[in-house]
């Protein structure tokens, strides 16, 4: 269902795809304000006349986040309730159950630490190493806004690990719930100022954001004090930051709570992320946030203020339309001053007027989305009292993940290290984990979490280059120059067996998918491609898949929708291109699009730029016209009834080489076709030439007279190996135009147009096709708009070849025609399009499995050696080629029927699907066929073997058949009589 899914998907984000009540969001705080705006702005936003969601009234019957919690957790009990997990969250925990393990939940818990700016101290990080291995699973994981997860902790242990992490100056407070997450800045720890002004504010939002309630001290630590305050908060104590919280301004920003300032009793909608970075370094997706704050320097390297964007978030939900991921709008610039207090006026707008009645829909993206970038500003406006200046130009964005040995500018040095997915783990060989603890005891390292769950050493002295080189290598840890691109660039989120929400794989099979992407790329001749892959385990967006150039998001138990057209630099949101695709479905699937990437990407075009550029549809059509041929010589068929001129003209303009044509047509095709495709090639400027070949029409003239025609043309007009034949026509023109490709020069480029289908050309000629050569075309071009002008016989007579294809492999294809043949008669475009597309991939397959024709592929000549005999026999012309194999097809199932190798019943459904499509099923009374002219001309055919006439007889159940000498020659002289003897009745 890709079209249709993508599609649909596009359509309702680009519209305003909130619920019409949400342009008007109801506050549902118990705290309501009103208050005047300097901006002039009348912001009303209509009473909630609902009562309060669960969730709402749970945070406000929590005391600030302490109840159930606080007594569920003295419970003997190995989990804690559902109310009492909710509030859990706003203390960094979830509460998880493997769900692998059979029996009663087994409930354990994950913790998330608060980590502004990634920064990772060398004492925590023991810490870390030491809990993990004595209360977690013995790992860690780097999550994707730069901060550590521990899993596997028992609910018995989780005051020890958190009041051990609270004690040595971190925290989880605040890393999970309705507040303020982790605040995420460039994990590049450049030493120059702007770069120290990003991560210098990145701590200074993480403290004036915080929940200011007593119940984690109350909980964690029985009340007392952490034996340190935060490191962060400490860094940033110069700041006053406190005080610019409190500042109450009298517009409605500060709320009238000795608790929570800010938040309130509910706290937010949903939960709410920052980021700040510099300019041009989109490092850590700044477009996926609540907020994104990006420094602005002066030349002097002085702060002037920060450009500020809103509205970004990934999490969506499968099925509900109304839920779709957004990058942030660029709101303007504010000045350092007060930049503060613009942000919490934007906390506030959404506190108060976020959608607290739909929590699918509760993020700020939606409130922005619904008012739109000018009305949502003003909105922030009439809080912060002053009008926001507007967005100062920057930098370009570029996207680097900082990996490797980087110069700090400080004398010191930083060394990027890749981790796969984010899992710090000792296994096997790769040791990890245990090279991280023996880098911070030996050399005290400085780390930083990088937004791509990898992991950056800062402050290195040069001279402890080589000794932490050799500590990596020595515990397994491969250097980044043998890391595969793809790898580093590719994100997953943990999933199975662990996250409650996962409904597939993410972290365990990515890895997988890496390598088969790899392999997909080697294939085509892309190796030093770099594509950006994001893998999720469901919609909720952890792993920010919907900014990445291609995507899997978990839809089933073993299916991932796909999505296509994120930016290289992560400024855009991908599209979705196809829902279900099934685990084993992923080479089939984007082959096809790397091989229209190879053909029709501009010059340096990035994979996703690529993909956001044509769209959905058109890689839709191509894909669906996709031929996968062995060895990687795959080429796209072109099947279509609604190509524009200038949709025709791109796609045959792009698949030829150089700037010389030679286009080979019959004198029956050309008065019609000729003038018409010599303008679609030359379209679009005169850097292509174009000369033509006018052959004699019919198989009489499939002869190496007429391919000297073609030959001594190309010879005349000097062509080279860079020009291209096209064939304009099928059958012999096909076979005619492959052939001279495939010996001219030792093989020149070749286009197949047709409005017949076929697949690969066996070029065989002169005397009854014994001789030939294989060669594959660049493309196949089908305009089905072609067959409208073909007399009905000449159609009827194309129909016994897709006849052909249901009996000797594919019995639903045989149904589907049963059940729509009039349709095909009809010519109604979408039935001959999957006729076509079906004929196309069954060929292909057989094709792939025996191209040089061992034995498989002679099964596609079912009838074919009866309907030779009977179009030579009875002079070329007076049978089309279709009719004699229609009476040929009739001829093998009687014989296969008189040996028992098929029922009566099938042989009576293949005489009347022949009949339906009015084909022909005996010879006619005027016929010179005799027995003897059978025998004779039969003996000679191409798939006689040592003096053995070989068959392609039916065999069993519809759709099988075999190739093969034994058989009963009296079942075929019989046939042979049979039919002949009908001639004179």
């Amino acid at each position: 269902m890709k079209l249709s899914f993508a599609a649909s998907c596009v359509a309702l984000a680009a519209a305003a795809a909130v619920p019409a009540s949400l342009a008007f969001a109801p506050t549902s705080l118990q705290h309501r304000h009103t208050h005047a705006s300097s901006t002039n702005l009348n912001v009303q936003m209509e009473s909630s006349t609902k009562a309060l969601p669960k969730i709402e009234k749970l945070k406000i019957a929590s005391r600030y986040l302490r109840d159930p919690l606080d007594e569920q957790l003295k419970t003997e009990e190995i989990g804690i309730s559902k109310d009492a997990y909710q509030i859990l969250k706003y203390h960094g925990s979830y509460q998880q159950n493997n769900r692998e393990t059979k029996g009663p939940k087994d409930y354990q818990f994950m913790l998330r630490l608060k980590q502004p700016a990634g920064e990772l101290p060398p004492d925590l990080y023991r810490l870390l190493d030491d809990l993990s291995a004595k209360y977690g699973q013995g790992d860690l994981r780097a999550t994707t806004r730069q901060c550590f997860q521990m899993h596997g902790v028992l609910k018995g242990s989780l005051k020890t690990v958190i009041a051990s992490i609270m004690n040595i100056g971190s925290s989880t407070v605040g890393a999970c719930g309705d507040v303020s997450r982790n605040v995420m800045t460039t994990p590049a720890p450049f030493d120059t100022p702007a770069y120290r002004y990003a991560r210098e504010y990145s701590k200074v939002f993480a403290q004036l954001f915080r929940p200011m309630t007593p119940a984690f001290s109350e909980i964690w630590l029985d009340g007392e004090k952490a034996a340190t305050i935060e490191t962060w908060a400490k860094e940033v104590e110069h700041f006053n930051v406190d005080e610019h919280m409190l500042y109450d301004s009298g517009r409605g920003i500060i709320l009238p709570d000795a608790v929570e300032p800010i938040y309130g009793t509910q706290y937010l909608p949903r939960k709410f992320k920052i980021g700040v970075t510099v300019p041009g370094d989109n490092s850590l997706d700044i477009y996926t946030n609540d907020i994104g704050v990006v420094v602005i320097c002066n030349e002097a390297g002085e702060l002037e203020g920060f450009n500020v964007m809103v509205g970004g978030g990934m999490g969506r939900t499968h099925n509900k339309e109304d839920t779709f991921a957004r990058a942030a709008d660029h709101m303007g610039f504010v000045p350092k001053e007060d930049i503060m207090e613009v942000l919490k006026a934007i906390v506030a707008a959404q506190r108060d007027h976020g959608n607290r009645d739909v929590r699918a829909n509760a993020r700020m993206k939606y409130l922005v989305h619904t008012l739109g970038i000018d009305k949502f500003t003003k909105l922030v406006e009439s809080y912060y009292g002053k009008e926001i200046a507007p967005w100062r130009p920057i930098a370009e964005w570029k996207y680097n993940d900082w990996m490797g040995w980087w110069e700090q500018g400080d004398g010191k040095l930083f060394y990027g290290q890749h981790v796969d997915n984010g899992r710090v783990k000792d296994e096997g060989n790769f040791r990890l984990k245990s090279a991280l603890r023996a880098l911070v005891d030996k050399y005290n390292v400085h780390s930083i979490l990088s937004p791509t769950q990898s992991i950056i050493f800062r402050d290195i002295d040069p001279k402890d280059k080589e000794g932490i080189v050799s500590v990596l290598r020595e515990h397994g840890v491969v250097p980044i120059e043998e890391v595969d691109p793809l790898a580093r660039l590719a994100m997953a989120c943990p999933a199975l067996p662990l996250c409650g929400l996962a409904q597939t794989e993410a972290e365990r099979i990515m890895p997988s998918y890496v390598e088969r992407v790899r392999a997909l790329l080697n294939k085509m001749n892309l190796p030093g491609e770099e594509i950006l892959m994001r893998m999720t385990g469901c919609p909720n967006g952890c792993a920010r898949p919907y900014m990445a150039e291609l995507a899997f998001v978990g839809d089933g138990a073993k299916s991932y929708q796909l999505w296509l057209g994120g930016s290289p630099v992560l400024t855009r949101t991908a599209y979705p291109f196809m829902a279900k695709m099934d685990v084993n479905a992923l080479e089939e699937t984007v082959e096809p699009i790397l091989a229209m990437f190879i053909q029709q990407r501009q010059e340096f075009e990035a994979f996703g730029d690529f993909c956001h550029r044509v769209g959905a549809e058109a890689i839709e059509a191509y894909s669906a016209s996709y031929v996968d041929l062995a060895d990687g010589r795959d080429y796209p068929i072109y099947i279509g009834s609604t190509f524009s001129d200038d949709e025709s003209s791109a796609i045959l303009r792009s698949h030829i080489h150089g700037n010389r044509v030679l286009l080979i047509t019959n004198d029956r095709i050309a008065p019609m076709y000729l003038e018409r495709y010599q303008q679609l090639l030359l379209a679009n400027g005169d850097d292509i030439k174009v000369d033509t070949v006018v052959l004699p029409d019919g198989e009489e003239h499939k002869t190496m007279d007429c391919m000297s025609m073609i030959l001594d043309k190309a010879l005349e007009l000097g062509l080279d190996r860079k020009c291209t034949f096209v064939a304009l026509g099928g059958g012999v023109i096909g076979d005619m135009v492959g052939f001279a490709s495939a010996i001219y020069l030792r093989g020149v480029n070749f286009i197949q147009v047709r409005a017949q289908h076929n697949i690969i050309f066996k070029c065989l000629y002169h005397d009854f096709n014994m001789i030939g050569a294989f060669y594959q075309p660049q493309c196949v071009f089908i305009d089905i708009n072609v067959l409208n002008t073909l007399p009905d016989r000449e159609l009827k007579s194309g129909l016994s070849e897709v006849v052909k294809y249901g009996l000797i492999r594919d019995a639903p294809f045989f149904v589907w025609q049963e059940e729509n043949m009039d349709k095909l008669l009809k010519r109604d475009p979408d039935t001959l399009r999957y006729a076509i597309k079906r004929s196309c991939e069954n060929k292909s397959e057989v094709v792939q499995a025996d191209e040089k024709e061992a034995g498989l592929r002679a099964t596609l000549n079912l009838g074919h050696t009866f309907g030779h005999a009977i179009e030579n026999g009875s002079g070329y012309g007076t049978w089309l080629h279709g009719e004699g194999v229609s009476i040929g097809t009739a001829m093998a199932a009687t014989m296969s029927e008189k040996m028992g190798w098929i029922d009566a019943e099938l042989k009576k459904r293949i005489y009347n699907i022949l009949e339906t499509a009015d084909l022909p099923v005996k010879l006619p009374k005027d016929s010179p066929m005799t027995v003897e002219t059978f025998n004779k001309l039969m003996s000679v055919d191409k798939k006689v073997a040592n003096g053995q006439l070989r068959l392609i007889l039916l065999k069993g159940e519809l759709g099988s058949c075999v190739f093969t000498g034994e058989f009963d020659t009296t079942a075929l002289q019989e046939t042979i009589e049979e039919f002949v003897k009908e001639i004179s009745q």
